[in-house]
């Protein structure tokens, strides 16, 4: 089980400024991927990061959002990978990902599938765009 921290795709604990351009982009700049962007955490982590002049950020929520300033949203089903696929595979330029999404079900047991479908529908996706960047958990 993966503690609070940052790793890579592959499960592997990634150090401090160890991802590709120590966690920015080639152009100076920190690309995060905030999933989850309209509920209580990532909401709030958007308001946090927008405030940072190094960070750009891009919001996915199933309703989008209203892009201003150095924020964008990408309005995305996460639970049907086709449409994740179609959505973020053009997000190349993403440095770290932030995961803030959840599925609410009735049971433990149910919660299981929809939030594990949408974890792997975002990072299989983005993984195949830069080979270094951070997921924060």
């Amino acid at each position: 089980m993966m503690e609070n921290g940052i790793y890579k795709a592959n499960g592997e604990a990634m150090e401090t400024g160890g991802d590709r351009n120590g966690g920015q982009s080639d152009q100076g700049r920190k690309v995060a991927l905030v999933v989850g962007a309209q509920g209580v955490i990532g909401r709030n982590l958007i308001d946090y990061l927008k405030t940072l002049d190094d960070w750009e950020v891009i919001g996915l929520a199933r309703r989008g959002g209203e892009s201003a300033g150095n924020v964008r949203y990408v309005a995305v089903d996460l639970l049907d990978r086709d449409d994740s696929r179609e959505k973020l595979s053009g997000l190349t330029q993403v440095t770290h990902i932030f995961y803030a999404a959840y599925q609410d079900r009735p049971t433990w047991a149910e919660l299981v599938p929809p939030n594990l479908a949408m974890l792997a529908n975002v990072v299989e996706t983005i993984e195949e765009a830069p080979p270094d960047y951070g997921i924060s958990v």
